[in-house]
């Protein structure tokens, strides 16, 4: 569907709303699959580089809403340096990926290309790792999953 409507009406992909929002930051946000990404991506691929009101680039919201890796991987392919790129709460997308407590493999992809975030301050003065320990104590099951990406990061 995404696909047809794309073809039908090319520049919607790269329409902003009020809040700066491209399509790839709402589905981004929406966990879609990894085709509907690269579709989105295939037809505005500046969009991954577009940050919305809050600072926010597509990799951010992503790694907030916990895609799968291949979706992260598909955006990191576009646009690898996001992974160094602060919102305006100086969260990277690190602190993002462990506040969903993100699968080990996107925690281990976003090190791979900024190890240093691992110790990186937002606003608020905390490391992912502080993030991680908050995240862990308010999600059902949080001890294990925290663990599991503890031990990633």
């Amino acid at each position: 569907a995404v696909r047809a409507l794309v073809r039908a009406h090319p520049r919607a992909a790269s329409a902003a709303n009020a809040a700066r929002e491209l399509p790839i930051h709402c589905a981004c946000t929406r966990n879609v699959t990894t085709e509907v990404l690269a579709v989105l991506l295939e037809a505005h691929p500046r969009g991954a580089r577009a940050a919305k009101l809050g600072g926010d680039l597509p990799l951010h919201l992503a790694c907030h809403a916990g895609i799968p890796p291949a979706s992260v991987a598909l955006l990191l392919s576009v646009h690898p340096d996001a992974v160094h790129a602060p919102n305006t709460t100086g969260d990277l997308p690190l602190h993002c990926a462990v506040d969903a407590l993100a699968p080990p493999a996107v925690l281990q992809m976003l090190l791979r290309l900024h190890p240093m975030a691992a110790a990186a301050r937002n606003r608020r003065g905390d490391t992912p790792l502080d993030v991680l320990a908050v995240a862990g104590r308010r999600q059902p099951g949080g001890r294990r999953a925290a663990s599991a990406a503890n031990a990633a990061v």
